[in-house]
């Protein structure tokens, strides 16, 4: 039977084991542009607005809201020129009007599942690679996620835990995470609309997704070696290598959801920070030369490349980087 490419966690299935409760923090909410602009009574000078709206989150909105060549001209968009055109009186007079004088003509609520984290295996028969999250109690929560308002929306900051072991079987897998997101369009008095969007509540839905031909998978060993944390394996035997994904590692995901029925086409941006231990479990078969190299500085979880050797012969270029790692090249 083939497995569909997103399943829930709980399917059978899914190969996921049962080891906890799927768990969600209380949302906290981080003010977008929108509630800040409309909690203030005036906003006359750049300095009021540098206050609740840095620039960078300035150049954001009015990409997403398409005030692009209402207030700046195109080309000034991007440019060395375009934070100073942020500050112009003229933009700030718009800005402020496009926010406090639009008014809501629509709202909808949509489920979405957003990506959370990925573990990655070779694709070679008989590999796996075991994702857990190291449960002391059945309520923890192991991943805090922020998802940024799109449009000058609020900010949400939660943390979950799926509650279960999850293995990939010479593939690699995406987590998901089910939520409900809220779409307001908003008209401006010269007629043009815009959408905000946010996170109204996360669900207690978990799913897996399988990610085929890996982008970040199979990179060249040129490319690899200039990443000094990447190891390597002559593996000569059945082996398992286990890693403990380190606290305080993340990792930004564009979200992958089709929101062209609202005329969008940016995603949102969301960030991902590992706060309690988990464990990345690979087992590798004989027969072959491993890279294992991670996807973001100082993270323990692994992309991998690999390369069918003869005889068990070992290249000299996919030496062990250090005496620690040599001790897995008998596969003991």
């Amino acid at each position: 039977m083939e497995i569909p490419k997103i399943i829930p966690l709980s399917s059978p299935i899914s190969g996921a084991v049962k080891i906890g409760v799927s768990t969600v923090s209380e949302l906290k909410t981080i003010p977008g542009i929108i509630s800040n602009v409309n909690s203030l009574a005036k906003i006359s000078t750049a300095e009021d607005l540098l206050a609740i709206c840095p620039p960078a989150s300035l150049s954001a909105f009015v990409k997403e809201t398409g005030l692009t060549g209402t207030f700046i001209p195109p080309v000034l968009f991007g440019s060395e020129s375009y934070t100073q055109a942020l500050m112009a009186p003229s933009f700030i007079n718009g800005f402020i009007d496009a926010i406090s004088g639009s008014k809501t003509v629509n709202i909808q609520e949509k489920v979405v599942k957003v990506p959370i984290g990925e573990i990655h295996c070779p694709n070679i028969e008989g590999c796996e690679a075991t994702y857990t999250e190291k449960t002391q109690n059945e309520r923890d929560t192991f991943i805090e996620i922020t998802i940024f308002g799109f449009g000058g929306g609020d900010h949400k900051t939660f943390s979950v835990g799926s509650g279960y072991k999850v293995t990939a079987k010479n593939q690699c897998l995406r987590f998901l995470k089910e939520m409900k997101l809220k779409f307001t369009k908003k008209k401006r008095k010269n007629g043009k609309e815009f959408t905000s969007i946010e996170v109204v509540e996360p669900t207690d839905n978990n799913y897996q997704e399988i990610i085929y031909d890996c982008p970040t998978c199979r990179k060249g060993y040129n490319e690899i070696k200039k990443n000094k944390n990447h190891k390597a394996w002559h593996i000569v035997a059945d082996t398992s290598i286990t890693n403990e994904i380190k606290i305080d590692t993340g990792t930004d995901f564009n979200l992958g959801i089709d929101f062209s029925e609202l005329g969008i086409k940016d995603k949102l941006k969301i960030s991902t920070k590992v706060i309690k231990e988990i464990s990345c479990e690979y087992h590798l078969v004989r027969g072959y030369d491993y890279i294992g190299y991670p996807p973001i500085p100082n993270s323990s979880l692994f992309n991998w490349t690999w390369e069918q050797v003869m005889n068990d012969h070992l290249d000299k270029n996919l030496q062990p980087t250090s005496n620690k790692d040599k001790s897995v090249i008998a596969g003991a």
